[in-house]
Parts: C-alpha cells; structure tokens; sequence
C-alpha cells in the first residue's frame, strides 16, 4: 500500500494554512491589516455554545462591542489565536495555541461575524473567512418580534425577564436585563427591551450567556481591509459559496497546477494524485461544525 507523501514544494505553503484552519484559525488574518470603524463604549462578552450536525458541542467566547453607531460582533477565542500566530510566526515554524492558550479540544473559533450600522444605519453585514476567502452579504436589520414571557431569573447580579421570538423558523428564549436598556447586538438579535444576559434555541443547538461586561471609551472597532473579499447578493448565495469553499478547500490552489499535485511513496516512485483525492483527505480531518454553521445559521 502507498504511504502518500505529498509533494513538498508544492504543498508546504498550502499544509500550513490548512493546519491553521484546523486549527481553528487562518494565518491569513494575523497579517490583515485593519481600520477603525467605531469606538466602543460598552464590551459584554460572552461563552457561546453550539453544535455540529453529530451533537458534538463545541465552545467560543464571543464579544459585542457597542460604538456611538456600529456594533460589532465577533469571535474573542479567534482573535488571541490570530494575536498568536502573528507573534509566534516570526520566529516559530510549529507550535500548539491550544496548549499555549490553555483552549480545550472543544474550544473553537465561530468566524462568522455580525456588524449592525455597517456600512450604514439599519443594514447587517455579516461576515466569514473560509480558506483565505471573506464571504461576506448586507440586509437590512431583520425585524424581531418579541413576546415577554412571566419567567425570571437572576444573572451576574441582574434582575432578568425572559422574552421569545420566532426568526427564521427557530424559536429563540433570551433573558435580559431592563438595567441596561440596550436590545441590540449579539448575533442578530435587536428589538429587545434590555441587554441579552442569556440565550438560547429550542433545540439547544445554540446558547449564549453572558461572562462579563466592560465600560469603555477607548477600544476601537476594527475591520479588515486587505483580505480577499466576495461580496454575495444575499444570503443564499453566501450559504452555497461558502459550502462550495469548505466543500472544494483546495480548489483555488490546485487549478494554478493544472488540477495535480505530486506525490512520492516509501519506495521512492513519484505519481501524481487528483484534487477530488486532496480534499477527500483533507475533508476527513476538518471540523464538522462547519458543515453545521453552513447548513443552519440563518
């Protein structure tokens, strides 16, 4: 049986961005450079749990931060992985940011973020990178219709009522907080009467709950500039773009070699193997989750 040794020239540049991706996040984003949209004043960041298509539940923290007009939502796990690698690459060729940043297996990054305001009041643009690519689609805030429910609870010293909403075909429960009469921010969610402390679908295939809030003037909001940007008319072409992306990961790289890569076995005899062959192995070993996020996010 061949032992498949991949041509080094032609994949070490590409193994290491698919380790990264892996990994839970794209070397690409460490070199990004960035502009400041918005400075926040508020910062409530949360754990958000979610599931792929088997169950396995997976983990993030993600952070809302509130600008004089934007809001920005986005993954904070995602972001030290990037800080990391961008101070770890100029010196180090391998290293582990789980073990570096005391992560669990099931701790990873959701790409997926969420500007409300941006690029103007009462549009969404929701953003995600996928295999150096940034898929991103506008639409207009999406308007929620709450139901305050009689259930209450107490969270992080909060006094909480509880309220649900159906969007999109899945039914949400939040609990919030009239103490801080904010009702936008976290993923899509808007039109509550206070800050979202806890959320929730019917399905508990996704959760969120609140793990800190920070008052600042100073912590700018930031958007990437350079990255390789595919603005979609809506977001059902978002969804099949970024399903062709995860289904098809090396697709861009492999067509600039006229659709084959190199490959050598223990014995020393080189061949070449297919690009259906590449991403069948590659796929084997991605997350399923991603699959997950494409399928069900709305």
């Amino acid at each position: 049986m061949k032992q498949v040794v991949l041509s080094v020239l032609l994949l070490m540049p590409f193994v290491g961005a698919m380790n990264a991706q892996m990994l839970g996040y794209d070397r690409k984003r460490a070199s990004d450079s960035f502009c400041t949209i918005d400075t926040s004043h508020l910062v409530v960041s949360y754990d958000y749990y979610f599931k792929d298509k088997n169950g396995k539940e997976y983990h993030d923290i993600k952070s809302v931060e509130y600008g004089n007009r934007v809001i920005k939502y986005s993954t904070l796990i995602g972001w030290r992985m990037d800080t990391l690698d961008s101070r770890m690459s100029k010196t180090e060729t391998s290293y582990n940011p789980y073990e570096m940043l005391g992560l669990s297996e099931n701790d990873f990054p959701d790409r997926e973020d969420v500007y409300f305001n941006w690029p103007e009041a009462d549009r969404l643009t929701v953003t995600n990178l996928i295999c150096d690519n940034e898929l991103y689609y506008e639409e207009p805030v999406p308007f929620m219709e709450w139901a305050v429910q009689a259930e209450t609870d107490t969270i992080a010293g909060y006094f909480c009522q509880s309220a649900q909403t159906v969007f999109r075909g899945r039914t949400y429960t939040v609990f919030f907080t009239v103490d801080i009469p904010i009702g936008t921010g976290l993923w899509k969610f808007n039109g509550v009467p206070g800050l979202i402390m806890y959320a929730y679908d019917e399905d508990w295939n996704f959760c969120w709950k609140v793990r800190s809030i920070s008052r600042s003037g100073t912590v700018p909001i930031l958007l990437a500039q350079d990255r390789k940007k595919h603005r979609c008319s809506s977001m059902s072409e978002y969804k099949k773009l970024s399903d062709k992306l995860l289904r098809d990961p090396l697709g861009t790289y492999i067509e600039s070699y006229a659709n084959k890569f190199t490959q050598i076995d223990r014995f020393g005899n080189i061949s070449t193997i297919s690009r259906e062959e590449i991403n069948s192995i590659f796929l084997s070993i991605m997350p399923e989750f991603y699959e997950k996020e494409i399928i069900e996010n709305r």
